[in-house]
């Protein structure tokens, strides 16, 4: 049978309410050109066999076990388990080793352990979206081709850089980024600096600074990461050269939320930063706006970052820090001549300067204007 759109992901609870949750959350956090159908008996689920190109079956242990006396499951592709309680599911679901891989056999059909997964039902509904992404990381290239998020999004690149430091560039980027994102813009936000002095920003209560806080981190699920085991901009940069088919997937995987917006972690190590060539900053800016459906791409820059140049020049608008002291204005003025004796002067023309005045409620202020002209020229 030929299958038409985009490709499916089942869900099949008993439990209606917990069914709509998960439904609504994985829509809304699932960045991926898929449908979603929902079931809540196992005659319904297994009728949909066939009909559609399906992904992943999700599927509570209970139902799993009532599915299997109707038929195989392995038209279904991968499936990802919900256990409620230990359960047993008698002649229908079987451990077996073959040779050193454990297979789970439902009915006549033999799933890989790759494609199945097993979590608690009751675990964050994250946990579900992350096993979703690491089943789906393991399907053919032609399927995975199918589930990029947009041709051309038409992405802005919003770079912030100042050659005087210590006025507050990093707090401004994840400010504008979260009011960009309150906005209803999607936002991503890179910050490419080698000490970047934070990992977990949070929500941010006073504008522009400081803006976020380390949180104190507790892994009560096993597979849930801790900020020290979690893929930073260093892992996606990797994964952009081993497979651009499976990019817009590894991309969902690295990427955090903190309040309207999203961020990759940045590098741990400043020496990681300084191996980067300038070509490979250019790839994976090119990859993210291909792929990751961003309305906005904020870069947080520094001097320590191959190829600054050519990323300012890149940028559709830059945000430049300045201070009024003397010195702050010599650097300032420095720059700017550098960028016009190196023919650099399109730099110039798109960075506007930012001065932010003293007293919190005052920046604040100036931030959201500054925002605000930026979705004025979206």
């Amino acid at each position: 049978m030929k299958k038409n759109g985009n490709p499916v992901i089942c869900i099949c609870d008993a439990d209606r309410s917990y069914l709509q949750r998960l439904d609504a959350y994985l829509r809304s956090h699932l960045k991926l050109p898929v449908q979603i159908h929902c079931f809540t008996d196992a005659e319904g689920l297994m009728s949909f066999i066939g009909r559609e190109q399906t992904l992943v079956l999700i599927i509570s242990s209970r139902m799993l076990g009532q599915a299997c006396t109707i038929g195989d499951l392995a038209g279904f592709g991968s499936l990802l388990v919900l256990e409620e309680e230990p359960v047993q599911l008698g002649q229908v679901a079987e451990d077996e080793t073959e040779g050193d891989a454990l297979l789970i056999r439902m009915g006549t059909q033999a799933i890989p352990e790759e494609r199945t997964r097993r979590i608690s039902k009751y675990r964050e509904s994250s946990g579900v979206v992350h096993n979703v992404l690491e089943l789906c990381m393991e399907l053919p290239e032609e399927t995975i081709r199918g589930l990029r998020i947009a041709e051309d999004s038409g992405t802005r690149r919003i770079a912030l850089y100042s050659p005087v430091h210590g006025l507050g560039q990093t707090s401004l980027s994840l400010a504008l980024a979260q009011l960009l994102g309150e906005s209803g813009r999607r936002v991503l936000l890179l910050n490419l600096e080698p000490c970047a002095g934070w990992s977990e920003p949070t929500r941010i209560t006073g504008l522009p600074g400081p803006v976020w806080q380390e949180e104190t981190a507790q892994k009560d699920e096993p597979g849930e990461l801790l900020p020290e085991e979690q893929e930073t901009l260093t892992e996606l940069l990797y994964y952009a050269e081993c497979s651009e088919a499976r990019f817009a997937l590894r991309l969902q995987q690295i990427r955090r939320t903190f309040g309207a917006a999203e961020y990759i972690p940045p590098v741990r190590l400043p020496g990681q930063l300084r191996e980067i060539s300038a070509a490979q900053w250019q790839s994976l800016l090119r990859l993210i706006e291909r792929e990751g459906g961003y309305d906005d791409l904020i870069l947080d820059l520094s001097e320590a970052v191959s190829g600054l140049e050519e990323l300012l020049s890149g940028a559709d608008r830059i945000l430049m820090l300045t201070g009024s002291d003397p010195v702050s204005e010599r650097r300032t003025r420095a720059y700017e001549r550098s960028l016009s004796l190196s023919g650099a002067e399109s730099i110039l023309l798109k960075t506007e300067k930012v001065t932010l005045p003293p007293g919190a409620c005052a920046q604040e202020r100036m931030l959201r204007q500054v925002a605000e002209e930026l979705l004025g020229h979206a």
